[in-house]
């Protein structure tokens, strides 16, 4: 059972995180030790887990602009140097920049592909010049970043003549499968955060994934159409400024996520336990027009849809676009697109945004009761030609703002020639390599043909491919596609489609049934091996809800609730949104019922709200979750309203750090709660979390997450649950209400101290002490003219408004530490107000 404890805020959260930290490494009971083969199987998953991290990190790139200003992260994805990263890490930087690997060496980038519509990017590291070429300084150099000429002088490129793909190698990372994430699943977030390495050597951080096919706006809101984030992955692993553009590997070393935002609020850029990532499935669809050096543009069906009665109808239509051409009109039912049915309205934005313009979709409706069936090209999504932010508001003024990329063709045109080539000759020349004497005939000669140019990317029969258009000096032209990746998503190059016959200026073939006029085989992914979290996560999606009302101010008017009994009873923390006339519960199915209070409990802060509904799937309160300190607890809730409608609840990872007596100081905060909590680790003090479960592996729940608690003093936020056991009792009625704690200022004769501050720089000004009273007990202990007051009884004091709330809530006779400044000197002063006048 739990350990009974006293707990203060301001003086014993630090025990509490050691206590933490002791369970974390130790997975002990404290009243047991642990068996000999479960300690060898901690020691193993250890064991494995650093030997995948000393295996991926080489590939892990600290990414700079050209002076080694900015930071963000990257990954290589192959041994020429191709490397992933977001848009907004490079936006800055230009055409170039420098790069850090783990081998404590420094290397220049190229821009190769940007992608502002989805925040990706793929630059080049380029290798040291080899000796005797400019100023290279042979094998072994450092390409040093201080000879910046070096940068400008030629480097081989990729497939160019002369070159040897062996000549030199930079390690890589293998690619995984993101489609096949669930809820719960191991994942490793590494870079460089803060810009902390000076030896590029990645940050590792540890989590699991919270979400899957989660949705965040572009940047400028709904309508942006700029860093917009669809079908992200959500994780709970700490993702930092810095982060950005580095990868988010699995357990078997393999990228499954490029990770690049993060939900923070109005403290600043603080980490609150939900990061995103762009999925591997959305990347491998973006790499060859990446390649292709494009400004890559997005895809849309030109037609928008919403959900009524449990169907996704089309709510408009562009006649105009390939899919109105089609047939598709207001009204028709959606059912699938690219293999997927579609479930929700916001199931099918999400999976449009993993798709370039062009792209080759197969789209399944109904119309007037009968089901059509068509493939299309997607048109593009317009955005503005990215430019380059300006300069940080730090930067000194004598240097230039960073210059924009130089991509001057509208988006979705080839930027680079020379470098498309390049890049299309790379194709060929894996081709050739990989293809094990049957080569097709037509391309022995391609590389040297007069135009040469990598399209972008297709899609045939069930594969992801390069599109390639070649022309002879005659003006006839051919296309060939090539595979990008093979069935496990590794790169591999084959012939996939060659034209039959050559056409002058050949204009790209009208789409039947795909890029190569046959069906498409819809591509299965592989299901990951379950994880000890999997059933817990689902157990508490399935029994825990949303709640919408209405805010007030900075309060949130969306919480978290538990369903806990098959009748709609709905247990949830207390709120401004519990005061709204038009409260609803979303159940996990998506339908929306309003809610009726039944009661409250002002003890736990805690109201029990009634629906109409029955809700067979619900938590037991009378089951013992058997807790002990240092056993594994999930959070499931819906923090910043990531998850609407029917999709899941977010899941974070945690350790039960010690079940205790919440006893928090005056001014910290008005929590009238002052009963035992659940302390944990997990990050769960997010608006829209309170009323969210905490359950253990198996499933059962421990507690619900409490209401926001903030110290005023310091904006750190307390995470814990109030225990089941108490929830239990209010449910059922016999929860017996003890007067709550207050922070009321004693009541009887105010307190004097003797103290009289400087008043003329007004109520904002610091508090320096004018004069103290002769006899006072201020004088008694030792205060003087000029003393700084910084704090009151453990109460941080910035200025003059903030010292005379405390001073107005002392009590006369009971003696207060008053924290000062004298001089150099910080002196904490003990001082016994006396009674003043009334």
């Amino acid at each position: 059972m739990y350990g009974m404890h006293r707990f203060d805020f301001t003086t014993r959260i630090l025990a509490s995180l050691l206590i933490t930290a002791i369970g974390c490494a130790t997975f002990a009971r404290a009243d047991e030790s642990i068996a000999r083969d479960e300690l060898a199987k901690v020691k193993a998953a250890e064991a494995a887990r650093i030997a995948v991290i000393d295996q991926v990190s080489p590939a892990v790139v600290a990414i700079y602009g050209k002076q080694r200003t900015g930071g963000g992260s990257g990954v290589l994805i192959s041994p020429d140097g191709l490397a992933l990263t977001n848009f907004h890490v490079v936006a800055g930087a230009g055409e170039e920049g420098l790069a850090g690997l783990p081998d404590g060496r420094l290397y220049h980038w190229r821009l190769v592909g940007l992608d502002p519509g989805g925040d990706l990017a793929i630059i080049q590291l380029l290798p040291p010049l080899p000796s005797g070429v400019g100023e290279g300084r042979g094998e072994g150099a450092t390409n040093d970043p201080a000879s910046p000429a070096q940068l400008d002088r030629p480097h081989p490129l990729p497939g160019g003549e002369g070159t040897d793909p062996a000549d030199f190698a930079f390690p890589y990372a293998m690619l995984g499968d993101s489609a096949a994430l669930l809820p719960g699943d191991w994942v490793m977030a590494m870079g460089n955060p803060f810009v902390l390495s000076e030896d590029h050597k990645p940050t590792v951080t540890l989590g699991i994934v919270s979400g899957v096919e989660r949705f965040q706006e572009g940047e400028g809101g709904k309508s942006s159409t700029m860093l917009v984030y669809g079908n992200a992955i959500q994780v709970d692993s700490s993702i930092n400024p810095g982060n950005s553009g580095g990868p988010l590997f699995d357990m078997r070393g393999q990228v499954v996520g490029i990770n690049g935002r993060g939900s923070f609020e109005e403290r600043g850029r603080v980490n609150v336990g939900l990061g995103y990532a762009i999925s591997m499935e959305q990347v491998r669809n973006f790499i060859p027009d990446l390649l292709a050096t494009k400004v890559a543009m997005h895809g849309t069906l030109e037609a928008t849809f919403i959900d009524r009665n449990g169907m996704v109808i089309c709510n408009a239509v562009n006649l105009d676009a390939p899919i109105g051409a089609k047939g598709m009109s207001p009204g028709d039912r959606l059912i699938r697109v690219a293999g997927h049915d579609i479930r929700t309205a916001n199931h099918f934005n999400n999976l449009i945004t993993i798709f370039p313009a062009d792209w080759p979709v197969e789209v399944v409706w109904e119309h007037e009761k009968k089901e059509r069936q068509a493939w299309v090209r997607l048109t593009p999504v317009k955005y503005p030609t990215p430019a380059a932010r300006p300069a940080p508001a730090t930067q000194p003024a004598q240097e230039p703002a960073p210059p924009a990329p130089k991509r001057t063709s509208p988006p979705g045109e080839i930027q680079v020639p020379e470098l498309n080539r390049a890049m299309a000759r790379r194709v060929i020349q894996q081709y050739l390599v990989q293809s094990a004497g049957h080569v097709e005939p037509v391309l022995i000669a391609a590389a040297t043909l007069p135009i040469l140019r990598l399209e972008g990317g297709d899609w045939v029969d069930g594969r992801r491919a390069y599109r390639l258009y070649m022309e002879d000096d005659k003006g006839n032209g051919r296309r060939a596609w090539f595979s990008v990746f093979d069935k496990h998503g590794q790169f591999a190059t084959d012939v996939l489609k060659v034209d039959t016959e050559t056409t002058a200026a050949a204009k790209l073939p009208a789409l039947v049934n795909g890029a190569d006029d046959e069906v498409h085989q819809v591509v299965t992914p592989s299901q990951p091996a379950p994880s000890a979290f999997h059933g817990a996560i689902a157990a508490a999606q399935a029994r825990t809800v949303k709640l919408l009302g209405a805010g007030i101010a900075r309060e949130s008017g969306n919480a978290s609730g538990l369903i806990v009994s098959p009748d709609g009873d709905i247990l949830t923390a207390q709120g401004v949104y519990i005061a709204s006339p038009s409260l609803r519960v979303v159940l996990p199915d998506g339908s929306a019922h309003y809610a009726k209070v039944v009661r409250r409990s002002q003890r736990l802060q805690a109201v029990l709200l009634k629906i109409d509904v029955a809700t067979p799937d619900y938590f037991d309160l009378g089951v013992d979750p058997s807790l002990a300190n240092g056993d594994w607890v999930v959070a499931v809730a819906n923090p910043f309203k990531v998850a609407t409608g029917s999709e899941p609840m977010s899941a974070n990872l945690g350790i039960m750090a010690l079940r205790a007596q919440l006893d928090l100081k005056k001014k910290m905060q008005d929590v009238p709660y002052d009963g035992d909590v659940l302390l944990i680790d997990a990050i769960t003090s997010n608006p829209g979390s309170p009323g969210g479960a905490l359950v253990g592996i198996d499933g059962r729940l421990a507690g619900m997450i409490g209401k926001i608690i903030e110290s005023k003093s310091s904006g750190t936020r307390l995470n814990y649950a109030v225990p089941a056991d108490l929830l239990a009792a209010f449910v059922k009625g016999t929860l017996v209400e003890e007067p709550a704690a207050t922070v009321a200022a004693a009541a009887g004769a105010p307190a004097e101290t003797g103290i009289r501050i400087f008043m003329l720089g007004g109520k904002r000004a610091p508090a320096y002490v004018d004069h103290v009273i002769e006899g006072s007990p201020a004088a008694a202990a030792g205060l003087r003219k000029d003393d700084l007051i910084l704090g009151i009884d453990g109460q941080i004091v910035r200025d003059i408004r903030e010292y005379q709330q405390l001073i107005a809530a002392l009590v006369p006779g009971k003696t207060i530490n008053i924290v000062i400044k004298r001089d150099r000197d910080v002196l904490s002063v003990p001082l016994t107000p006396a009674e003043g006048e009334r």
